[in-house]
This record gives structure tokens, sequence and C-alpha cells, in this order.
């Protein structure tokens, strides 16, 4: 096949390229794109667990005949307020309260729940927690 590059020939001229090869201003640059990669990582990775841990949760109040679900969903995903959760839900404001106070905690256990299965050892699950931290919506969800 006339025109094309076989790999060996390809291999063998490639050149391995070590940080130190780089001027002393492309270092910073280096490390920018892999703070980038790691945070585009943890916003899927987040992403992920919100997911996981809302079809979780929805499932279980389905299951039970709970509005927890609906009034987290309506609370947080469509940033209604309490009153206006509680004319959604057909229900008073202080069931709305109670419903979104329940499913936020079940949601956090349930999203805490989901980071502690990846993690071996309890240093390693508070790490993670606080590393993903800013990445969480709200105040503290």
């Amino acid at each position: 096949m006339e025109g094309t590059v076989s790999p060996v020939k390809r291999a063998a001229s490639t050149r391995i390229v070590h940080e130190s090869d780089f001027s002393d201003g492309a270092t910073p640059l280096i490390e920018k794109a892999a703070a980038n990669e790691d945070t585009k990582f943890d916003e899927l990775w987040v992403s992920e667990l919100v997911s996981r841990a809302l079809r979780e949760l929805e499932e279980d109040a389905a299951a039970r005949g709970s509005s927890e679900a609906a009034a987290f969903r309506l609370k947080y995903l469509e940033d209604l307020t309490q009153e206006e959760v509680a004319a959604r839900l057909g229900c008073t404001v202080f069931n709305a309260k109670n419903h979104i106070y329940y499913g936020k905690l079940k949601f956090k256990q349930r999203l805490l729940a989901a980071i502690k299965a990846y993690c071996g050892t309890p240093e390693e699950f508070e790490l993670e927690v606080r590393r993903l931290a800013p990445y969480w919506k709200g105040d503290d969800a």
C-alpha cells in the first residue's frame, strides 16, 4: 500500500517526552490540564452519584406511597418554595416541610452510602466526601 506508514515504522520514530523536557513555564500548564481532567471527572462522578441516589429515593418512596421524593425534587431540583411544594402535593405547608426534610435526609444517606461503597477505609471515605463537597448542589445535600 503506497502512502501508508506501518505501525512499526511509526513506533520506531516515536519519542517519549518527559516533563523535564518542557520549559519551566510549561509545568503549570500540565498541572492545570490535570486539574481540569480531575474536575470534569468529579463533576461526572457527582452527577452519577446524585442520579443514583435520586432514583433510589424515588423507588423507595413509590414503594411506600410516600411524597418525600416528590417534595425533594420540587424543592431542590425545581427550586420551589415550601408553599409551592405544598400546593403541588396538595398538602399543608407543615406536611410539605416534613416531606422535604425526610426526602433530603434519605437522599443524603443514599448519596453517602454510594460514596462509601467505593471506598476501602473510613479515612478514604472522609477524604472523598471532602473532595466532592464543592460539587454538591444546595447547602449541604
